[in-house]
């Protein structure tokens, strides 16, 4: 957007009518409450701070020197590309949004190193000297910038928008005007100043567009599998190594600082991405924990229970030696006569207990009043014993407020001695914990005998049924 481009009068009002246009359009879009408004918003200063520096050029240039009119209008120029950044960065708001504009950011700071260095070597090599300003290459590293950090989005996203489209063409037809100002700016070519007059009106007649097209998803890629490397995430990765050998080179041969400067963003860039990512699998993790952790407790809840017995459940893995379902008894008289935070005491003692035996990884609080531990690696009797020390230990007096209070427990354990399903696990070991808890013993194991629900068993409980209504009919 240089602005020794402005040239004549024609020119000057041809573009000062561009401006206005897309300027018209965000502001009726802004009053109209258009879908996305703070694009809007974002889009109609960036056509403001262009007016503004078309302006001061103009009328310095007319009562001052030309470099002090093109230094105003550089500033300005430069601010143009601050909200233009910003919607190409947030195309549309999200949880993931901050990752994807930093992504974009580095893929964009790395491409923009590339496009440039190639630029300048161009540039160079056709006068035989170095570039006399670097500031028409900083228009077209912003405008490589944006255009790579809106792909970048797309890729992320998996879809191309329709606005996305809109917005990538404004920014490829400014680039390429930037592209043509800054081969005159160097001398390269002359007389190119009606071509990217043109390109400047053309693109931000299509920019004043963005408001009106809606905002639908031209395409749509297929889910990738879940196993795969998305390329979203390849794209800073390798813009990261880029800007590093960049740098590693720039000790070695003469690279402008304007590339210098490019690369040393993308790396300070990809540094702060990985601290981002860093911080989000932090919090992962600790939502992970959280979502299968009892908070009163601290150990596992029956989520994390269930997931860990189908772990040791799945082909080729070694099934624990016993399941463990514990049920208090007269847990809820503690609750009437002391109060629940001496029933809350209670369920902390009993965990601490348990897990002393079992095992941190090896005990859940299943709700309420009950527990549930996995006994591994132990033979039958191993298992038994321990069951008895456990029960024992919670049978143990517990001192709240000075008060000893004794808890019995009801345990039921089914001996893993064959392959079987997690619900199966379950459903034998609550068999032998309700059998435990009628009988007033602290323990029962599960056996065939005393599940009158078992499979094998329905058909005869169905034949005794149909006898029973036969004989209910003969009489």
């Amino acid at each position: 957007m240089g602005p020794e481009s402005r040239s004549g009068w024609w020119g000057q009002a041809l573009f000062y009518l561009a401006m206005l246009c897309p300027l018209a359009s965000f502001l009726r879009a802004i009053v109209v409450r258009r879908s996305g408004g703070y694009r809007w918003t974002l889009l109609a200063v960036a056509v403001s701070f262009d007016i503004t520096g078309s302006a001061l050029y103009d009328y310095v240039d007319r009562r001052t020197d030309a470099e002090l009119a093109s230094g105003l209008a550089d500033v300005a120029y430069l601010l143009v590309y601050v909200p233009l950044l910003i919607v190409a960065a947030f195309p549309r708001p999200s949880r993931s949004a901050l990752a994807s504009a930093v992504d974009g950011l580095i893929a964009g700071a790395a491409v923009s190193t590339g496009g440039i260095l190639i630029l300048q070597q161009v540039i160079e090599q056709a006068l035989g000297s170095e570039m006399p300003s670097d500031v028409p290459l900083i228009y077209v590293a912003l405008d490589v910038l944006g255009i790579a950090m809106l792909v970048a989005n797309s890729i992320e996203a998996r879809e191309v928008r329709t606005r996305s489209v809109v917005l990538l063409g404004f920014l490829a037809l400014v680039g390429t005007a930037d592209v043509l100002y800054a081969l005159q700016a160097a001398g390269v070519i002359s007389d190119a100043e009606r071509l990217f007059d043109v390109g400047y009106v053309v693109a931000f007649g299509v920019l004043g567009l963005t408001p009106w097209v809606g905002d639908r998803v031209r395409i749509r890629r297929a889910d990738e599998r879940s196993d795969a490397i998305p390329t979203g995430r390849l794209l800073p990765t390798i813009g990261s190594f880029a800007g590093l050998g960049v740098l590693f080179a720039s000790a070695f041969v003469e690279i402008s600082s304007l590339i210098t400067c490019l690369a040393a963003v993308t790396v300070a860039v990809a540094l702060g991405r990985t601290m981002l990512t860093m911080r989000d699998l932090s919090r992962s993790a600790e939502h992970f924990q959280q979502a299968r952790t009892d908070h009163l407790t601290g150990i596992a809840n029956r989520r994390a229970f269930m997931e860990r017995l189908a772990e040791s459940a799945g082909p080729h893995r070694e099934q624990p030696s016993a399941v463990c379902l514990i049920d208090l008894d007269g847990f809820k008289a503690i609750n009437d006569t002391l109060g629940h935070g001496a029933g809350d005491e209670v369920l902390r003692a009993v965990a601490r207990r348990v897990e002393a035996f079992a095992g941190v990884d090896n005990v859940a609080r299943l709700g309420g009043d009950e527990f549930g531990y996995v006994i591994r690696g132990c033979a039958p009797y191993q298992s038994m014993e321990l069951v008895d020390r456990v029960a024992a230990a919670i049978a143990e007096p517990i001192e709240i407020a000075g008060l000893p209070i004794v808890v019995e427990s009801s345990t039921g354990v089914v001996l893993v001695d064959q392959p079987l399903t997690v619900d199966e696990m379950m459903r034998r070991s609550d068999v032998a914990m309700y059998r435990a808890k009628r009988s007033g013993i602290a323990a029962q194991f599960y056996s065939k005998d005393i599940d009158v629900n078992r499979s094998e068993r329905r058909p005869q409980l169905g034949e005794l049924r149909t006898a029973f209504v036969a004989d209910d009919r003969n009489r």
